[in-house]
């Protein structure tokens, strides 16, 4: 859709028409810096008037906010009193409710494309991006303007003149930054036949290229990456074992263990810390954040630590048809304690 970063931050259900699959774009979320410190902003000011505009929703994107606010939903329920209801009204929420930052998008953005093997660019590219594609569809150069929220029309023809379709000459310079490559990558890739150029045999400006032929390199960057960069091998965690099943538990006698212990935790928080929930249990944190990325435990990984649904993991520890294999002292204590409350 061509949004800048903070637009996409400031997104908002009340703005959003699924009916009619439009959203209005009058809010942002930035980051400010006061006293030294970063404090994350909602600003109901847009960079210009332009930018204040209603957009059409693709229908490729139209799914991802229906599925947004059931996974918004699941986590308000899952995580109770520990959930910020301040920012129910915003679309890009963490699991706990709270605002996503520009940084943390900027990071998750480089992370995804190290993850399937793409080269780095910038998430404001994606930008770049999309109106580059339209201006290629032959889309008036004032709608992509009113698209992306240009003050004017000006705007988007000093950025994007160089997508003038005639193939003319540009600089190796201007190339290079269409790329978005280093410059001793790119004079590699001119001296060993990457892309064709012309040498003029000037000290300064001494390479021209064609803007087809630019294309065409860029084109094939994206979909063969491999051929122009060593890829990073990962290693993925192995496959943990769930624990072995000991004795039956009625459904009764599950439903009074699990109200016991839910009385002995509830001066703890709904959303518990892993490290909490290991001293609670005597299970370590590894387990709980393999549990967590199996599905096994409800879970989330905000802010770089891993928080799990208190009503999830008591769930966990008394199935009703299962009392799980407990080794730990905590667990033995508590059990103990139970066993001394029903006699």
């Amino acid at each position: 859709m061509g949004l800048r970063r903070s637009e996409a931050l400031g997104m908002r259900w009340s703005r959003i028409d699924m009916e009619k699959r439009e959203v209005l774009l009058d809010t942002k979320v930035v980051e400010v810096e006061i006293d030294g410190e970063k404090i994350l902003k909602t600003i109901e000011e847009m960079k210009n008037s332009s930018s204040r505009r209603s957009l059409s929703i693709p229908a490729p994107v139209y799914e991802m906010p229906v599925e947004q606010k059931a996974q918004q939903d699941l986590y308000r329920r899952m995580f109770k009193g520990s959930y910020n209801r301040a920012y129910d009204d915003y679309v890009c929420t963490d699991k706990l409710g709270k605002l996503l930052t520009p940084r943390y998008v900027t990071l998750r953005f480089s992370h995804v494309l190290e993850k399937n093997g793409m080269r780095h660019i910038r998430f404001h590219d994606l930008r770049h991006t999309f109106a580059s594609i339209l201006i290629n569809k032959d889309i008036p150069l004032f709608n992509v303007s009113k698209y992306l929220g240009h003050s004017d029309i000006s705007t988007t023809a000093n950025i994007y003149a160089h997508l003038d379709k005639n193939g003319k000459d540009i600089s190796a310079d201007a190339a290079r930054a269409y790329l978005h490559i280093s410059k001793r990558k790119f004079l590699f890739m001119l001296q060993n036949g990457y892309i064709r150029y012309e040498d003029n045999g000037n000290k300064t400006h001494r390479y021209s290229l064609r803007m087809c032929d630019v294309e065409a390199l860029r084109q094939e960057m994206t979909v063969h990456p491999e051929r122009f960069a060593d890829l990073n091998g990962r290693f993925t965690a192995q496959r943990i074992k769930l624990p072995t099943p000991t004795a039956v538990l009625s459904q009764d006698a599950a439903i009074k263990l699990r109200e016991y212990i839910a009385k002995c935790w509830s001066k703890h928080p709904d959303a518990l810390p892993s490290k909490l929930a290991a001293e609670l249990t005597g299970l370590t944190v590894g387990t709980f954040n393999r549990h967590v990325a199996k599905g096994i435990i409800f879970g989330a990984v905000v802010g770089g630590k891993v928080l799990i649904s208190k009503q999830s993991l008591i769930g966990y520890l008394t199935a009703p048809d299962v009392v799980r294999k407990v080794t730990t002292v905590q667990m033995k204590k508590l059990l103990a304690r139970y066993k001394r409350s029903e006699k």
